[in-house]
């Protein structure tokens, strides 16, 4: 209260003789004090609340006017006018030009003369009140002696139709035209004070609600003030986010983030909606926390006051983490549906190229195959182990890939991880070969990380054994929060032993033709030694027949 001394001796007026000068500086006073502006000399605006500006306000109409007793009573609407019955008048000024403090905690029970000035709603003006009897009593209720009352003033305070209370004045004489004009300004004033404290309370008590709603929210919530990017309120969501707390309440952005500052103006974009006044949305905003990255829907929303003007920015976020995640997945799963589509093409392709190569070199047709089953599970090479009718351990016919040619080596049947799925005849996978207890001397290499091995199967018998080896140099991930394919998936043993079927097929196909090609020779060479008997048969038998044919011709010559 700089510079603000109602309760003085009256020093302030004294020399001002003239009551017009009086009257103006009253008046600068008891608005600044109860509506808030400019105070004269210069001091600063006052920060009260109604019922100390009121009281202030009527304290000092009382010292600089000499005015004998100045109340006001109003209807109390909890909690901005103190608390009371609302239908019921109730004090909260009353100051006589006797008294050094207020005297309304006294005052329980409002005089006739106020309610009849508030049952009248006009004002009630008694230039000669002194032998008025409801004017004697309310001046001696007041403090005050009776005699000493020259005129009464009261003036109902209305706001809106509603009738709010009484300022009810006790003068030594009758007042003047401006002194009259001022105190019904004075009734304004304080209509229009309590009015906007009842709004203010109501303001008061919505930011009170919204903040707890958003204190207790799932949300992100901050409000910072337009002008300056002071921070004004965050819920604990949003200091977590910004690794922040409530004690930076009052203080700039810049201030308590120095660093990032400038990057959250341009994120949240602060300046836009400054600039358009427009609400500006953010989809997807990564935050980096402790426990790992979440993701945000953010939108900066301007903040207006009554007069439409730019006030604050809020700031709302929702967690979309989950929605991001299932986005994800849905990609994945498109991915993943898209490939496995990839796959059964290449799975057609590859067994019309076997049908294709029906008679040529099983060897040839069996590398193809094995060069495609590593490129789509993203192994690094592998080998085909093959035992035919008459062998009953395994052999290696084809191997790419690999650190050394397994060509050739020969694995017996229930050793290491091939010979295991030669006698159950199920695909089997390790994560890790190195640490694998049947693992032999042969395959002991460190490179081996992850292994899988699928039989390949005729008429239910394991005709061969498909391996393949995935070494340390693991394959780039096809997305960013997936970890390299660095063991074989069910998916992959699958596509495995489709391959394999596809494998087992062709070395099929090829044995059966060469068996039907062997038969063909064979027949043929058949055909060819029947028709040499037949030629030699034919010629050993004409010969004789034809001598005989020759006796018989002469014979029937010489017969008469």
């Amino acid at each position: 209260m700089d510079g603000y001394q109602p309760r003085g001796t009256g020093n302030d007026y004294q020399p001002m003789r003239r009551e017009h000068d009086r009257i103006s500086l009253i008046e600068a006073r008891v608005r600044a004090a109860l509506l808030g502006g400019p105070t004269p000399r210069g001091t600063a605006p006052l920060i009260l609340s109604f019922a100390e500006a009121v009281r202030l306000a009527v304290a000092d109409v009382t010292l600089g006017l000499q005015e004998l007793l100045v109340e006001v009573w109003l209807r109390n609407l909890p909690p901005w006018a103190e608390g009371g019955d609302e239908s019921a008048l109730g004090c909260i000024a009353s100051t006589t030009i006797f008294a050094t403090t207020e005297v309304a905690e006294a005052r329980a029970v409002p005089d006739d003369i106020l309610l009849a000035t508030v049952t009248a709603g006009r004002p009630l003006r008694f230039d000669d009140a002194m032998d008025h009897p409801l004017v004697r009593a309310w001046a001696m209720n007041g403090g005050i002696d009776p005699d000493m009352v020259g005129a009464f003033m009261g003036i109902p305070l209305f706001r809106g139709g509603q009738s709010l209370g009484v300022l009810a004045v006790a003068l030594p004489q009758a007042p003047s035209a401006e002194h009259a004009t001022f105190l019904d300004a004075l009734g304004h004033f304080i209509a229009t004070s309590a009015e906007v404290a009842r709004l203010g309370h109501q303001l008061h008590a919505q930011r009170a609600l919204a903040q707890t709603v958003l204190r207790e929210a799932p949300l992100a919530a901050a409000v910072l003030r337009a002008a300056d990017n002071v921070i004004i309120f965050t819920n604990p969501r949003f200091d977590d986010l910004l690794q922040i707390g409530p004690d930076v309440w009052g203080q700039e952005l810049d201030v308590v983030l120095p660093d990032h500052a400038g990057q959250l103006r341009a994120i949240f974009k602060l300046d836009e909606v400054r600039q358009s006044g427009e609400t500006q949305l953010l989809i997807d905003l990564p935050i980096r926390l402790p426990d790992g990255v979440e993701y945000w829907d953010f939108t900066c929303s301007p903040i207006r006051d009554e007069h439409g003007a730019l006030e604050d920015l809020l700031l709302v976020g929702v967690n979309v983490t989950a929605r991001v995640a299932q986005r994800e997945r849905q990609k994945r799963n498109v991915d993943q549906a898209q490939e496995r589509v990839s796959q059964m093409v290449e799975l057609h392709r590859v067994s019309l190229e076997v049908a294709s190569q029906l008679g040529q070199d099983p060897t040839d047709v069996l590398r193809m195959i094995l060069g495609k089953m590593v490129t789509l599970v993203q192994a690094t090479g592998g080998v085909i182990w093959y035992a035919d009718r008459e062998r009953v351990d395994l052999e290696g016919v084809v191997s790419v890939g690999l650190p050394r040619d397994y060509t050739g080596q020969g694995v017996p049947r229930g050793a290491g991880l091939p010979g295991r799925v030669a006698i159950t005849g199920e695909s089997q996978r390790v994560a890790d070969y190195r640490a694998y207890p049947l693992r032999t001397g042969e395959f002991d290499d460190p490179a081996f990380r992850a292994v899988a091995a699928v039989p390949m199967q005729q008429r239910n018998q394991v005709i061969g054994v498909i391996g393949l080896v995935k070494t340390g140099a693991s394959v780039a991930p096809k997305h960013p929060d997936e970890a390299p394919p660095a063991t074989f998936s069910e998916d992959d043993i699958w596509l495995l032993e489709l391959f394999a079927l596809q494998a087992a097929h062709a070395i099929e196909n090829t044995r059966t033709y060469l068996d039907m090609e062997r038969a063909y020779q064979q027949q043929r060479a058949l055909d060819r030694q029947k028709d040499d008997f037949i030629a030699r048969a034919s010629h050993d038998l004409r010969l004789p027949l034809t001598s005989v044919v020759g006796y018989l011709d002469l014979a029937l010559e010489m017969l008469p």
